[in-house]
């Protein structure tokens, strides 16, 4: 079950990767951050240096049609070319005009003759990105840090060519309406049904397959309704790789339709989502029956707090019934599951970040392990890894109250994961982990260590 679980959370994420994303504003330098050292550089008459120091000072003032109006007398005169022009372009960027920002910045980098090179590739950067051209914007940035020796600067500007980038694959993304996608995976766990080591632990050896379908019913720049199909089955052995009725307990099918709604304006991220699952258990060993009707309503709401922040919410409200006939009847339950959560993401260089969430949930239910409290936290951090893939090192840990009827219990889980993914195609990722776990409880027969290991294939097109 934990198996399905961990594919489910992953897979599901896959249409958010085709939400309509409008641009962030991209941090801009203050006008008295521009050094007026051209000024100083390029040798000059003193009346051309007034006046070229006189349209910086309107230029720091923010009175940049003045400023354009001084530098436009000046600009027949050879001699300060480069200055006028990297001049122009920081006026002409500033009221938006960004076909003659475009001209003047593109211009004086082709002469590559003032200090603020760097700034000058920057610009035009921030130009061509607001002029959509988003391959021209990253080749600029990178000129930018090429040229630079401050290591803010350079920070900043690889987050600008990170979402040239991430604009440039929506934009294909956004011309396709139809997601089909599938997975494939084996996994190993130590203690597939976690119980105490004076019980009998079972090692298990777990294959899973899933498949994924999604429609994009609406889209505009804002906002996105793609309503999802999602199947998954799991299948788990022992050491001798039978499928023993003790084992299948771990096992689990299901079926999840959603139709989410997602929206991006000014930078604020927010979705809603109906889901509808149902779960198949096994009733013997070879047959699945119903079990578990689960409803449930997802809130999203996030926002960028700087370049380098951004603060996630989520509320889940959710209803599930279960209905197993192979089971005592004071075991079948209606459920009122409340999960609240907030995440913070900090991003750094070279495409690192680090995120830490925490969460509540409550699910209110009547009899024995079916009325709960949690408290959980998890610390996240991904960076860039061998051969071009993405690693992640997750630790986690709840804190877990059961409400029984005749003893109360707390579990306390911690968990360490180690996951790499790496795209072998432009349809194609492998992932694999890597995971250990145990189990601290006031009960001793709910005290557990597992670990885990195994890889999953997935394989994802869009028309």
């Amino acid at each position: 079950m934990k198996n399905i679980i961990i594919i489910l959370t992953s897979f599901l994420s896959v249409p958010a990767m085709a939400q309509s994303q409008a641009p962030a504003q991209p941090p801009v330098l203050s006008p008295l951050q521009v050094q007026s050292s051209a000024v100083d550089e390029i040798q000059i008459t003193q009346e051309d240096r007034k006046s070229f120091a006189q349209a910086y000072e309107f230029y720091k003032k923010e009175q940049f049609e003045s400023s354009i109006a001084v530098l436009q007398k000046l600009k027949s005169d050879t001699s300060l070319t480069p200055a006028i022009y990297y001049l122009l372009g920081l006026n002409y960027y500033r009221i938006n005009n960004y076909d003659l920002a475009d001209r003047y910045l593109s211009e004086v980098t082709s002469m590559n003759a003032i200090p603020e090179i760097s700034l000058a590739y920057y610009y035009l950067g921030l130009t061509q990105y607001y002029k959509s051209e988003y391959e021209k914007a990253v080749n600029s940035f990178e000129l930018s840090i090429d040229t630079s020796k401050d290591p803010e600067h350079d920070r900043r500007t690889e987050r600008l060519i990170e979402k040239c980038i991430q604009i440039q694959n929506q934009l294909e993304l956004d011309k396709m309406k139809y997601t089909l996608g599938f997975t494939a995976g084996y996994g190993y766990d130590s203690n597939v049904l976690n119980v105490a080591p004076h019980q009998d632990v079972v090692t298990g050896h777990t294959l899973n397959t899933s498949g994924f379908m999604a429609y994009k019913l609406y889209q505009d720049q804002t906002s996105v309704i793609e309503p999802s199909f999602y199947v998954s089955d799991s299948r788990t052995f022992d050491y001798t790789l039978k499928a023993t009725p003790e084992i299948q307990a771990a096992d689990a099918s299901i079926i999840l339709a959603t139709i989410p709604y997602r929206s991006n304006v000014d930078g604020y991220r927010s979705g809603t989502a109906f889901n509808l699952g149902l779960y198949m258990l096994p009733a013997d060993s070879k047959t699945r029956e119903l079990s578990i009707t689960l409803i449930y309503l997802k809130q999203t709401l996030g926002s960028k707090l700087s370049s380098d922040l951004d603060l996630d919410g989520q509320l889940i409200i959710g209803r599930d019934q279960s209905q197993l006939t192979f089971a005592d009847a004071e075991d079948n339950q209606t459920a009122i599951k409340y999960d609240i959560s907030g995440a913070l993401k900090y991003s750094m260089r070279r495409m690192q970040s680090v995120t830490g969430e925490l969460g509540f949930i409550l699910n209110d239910a009547e009899g024995d392990n079916a009325s709960y409290y949690k408290a959980y936290t998890n610390l996240s951090y991904v960076l860039p890894s061998f051969s071009n893939s993405f690693s992640t090192f997750k630790l986690s840990y709840g804190i877990t109250n059961y409400n029984l009827s005749e003893l109360a219990r707390r579990d306390n889980l911690a968990a360490i994961t180690y996951s790499v993914s790496k795209d072998i195609s432009n349809r194609s990722t492998i992932n694999g982990y890597v995971g250990l776990s145990q189990n601290r409880s006031t009960i001793e027969d709910y005290q557990y260590a597992d670990s885990s290991i195994g890889f999953q294939y997935v394989y994802l097109t869009r028309f």
